[in-house]
């Protein structure tokens, strides 16, 4: 097939991806943006067939594979979908998307990876200045290393593929010069430092400058100060975060509300 129909057939079918077969046989997937990256490089693509620009040799999983299975083969081949098969025969595709709700959990249980290894480079603080509850002064702190692994997986599980992220050479021609860690990512520790507040804490609302890139594989601190009392369960907090040489890389505010935890489950 021409690469102009193939266009047309992913447009026809509104989808991202096909599957190519030589004959009954899968040989190898195209998505568009193998489309976008091809015309990006400049490539000529008048005369090209399918089998040009196409991934290959597909990526495959078994019908019957538990999800976690599913995730770690599209992690460990660092792609986006893998064809689904029962027997010889194609019945779906298996996109990252549609594991998001399970990917944080497959990485957790990763044995090669255990989340228990990265939890002994976590700390955290509280400063409670009048207690118990909390009031106008209180300040928790949170820091980690934002690894090379965190970077991945958020990339898969936010869709964030953004190439300043991920793709060295790519950086390399932007103003930062290299690869650095996505905003979102490096906002989300101080997401993680109000999740050590006392109670159960709800995200209501957040406003935050980024004033600096942040270098993947360096401990990042949260710090979190409350800076008053809005009622009903509500506090507004000043939020920062620091690199490791105490650069202000994010400022702000933000809002949460406070509830109590609820009562813990009688075991028996």
């Amino acid at each position: 097939m021409s690469i102009p129909d193939v266009a047309e057939r992913l447009k026809a079918i509104d989808d991202n991806a096909v599957v190519v077969l030589r004959d009954t046989e899968p040989v190898g997937i195209i998505t568009r943006t193998d489309l976008v990256d091809a015309l990006a490089a400049g490539e000529n693509l008048e005369g090209q067939t399918a089998e040009s620009v196409m991934s290959h040799p597909p990526i495959t999983v078994s019908e019957s594979a538990p999800i976690q299975m599913g995730a770690a083969t599209l992690y460990e081949h660092d792609v986006d979908q893998a064809l689904v098969m029962e027997g010889e025969a194609i019945v779906g595709l298996l996109r990252t998307s549609e594991l998001t709700p399970y990917l944080s959990d497959c990485a957790i249980n990763r044995p090669e990876e255990p989340l228990e290894a990265e939890e002994r480079e976590w700390e955290s603080e509280y400063d409670d200045e009048t207690m118990p509850g909390i009031s106008v002064g209180d300040v928790v702190r949170f820091s980690k290393p934002i690894t090379e692994r965190d970077l991945e997986l958020f990339a898969e599980i936010s869709g964030d593929k953004n190439r300043l992220h991920l793709d060295e050479a790519f950086a390399e021609q932007t103003r930062f010069k290299r690869r650095i860690v996505h905003g979102a990512l490096a906002s989300s520790v101080i997401s993680a430092a109000l999740s050590k507040l006392p109670g159960l804490v709800i995200y209501l609302s957040q406003n935050v400058t980024y004033n600096a890139p942040v270098e993947i594989g360096e401990r990042v601190t949260a710090r979190c100060e409350v800076i008053a009392e809005l009622g009903h369960n509500r506090y507004r907090l000043r939020i920062e975060e620091f690199d490791e040489n105490d650069t202000e890389v994010i400022s702000g505010e933000a809002a949460v509300l406070i509830d109590a935890l609820p009562e813990a489950e009688p075991t028996t």
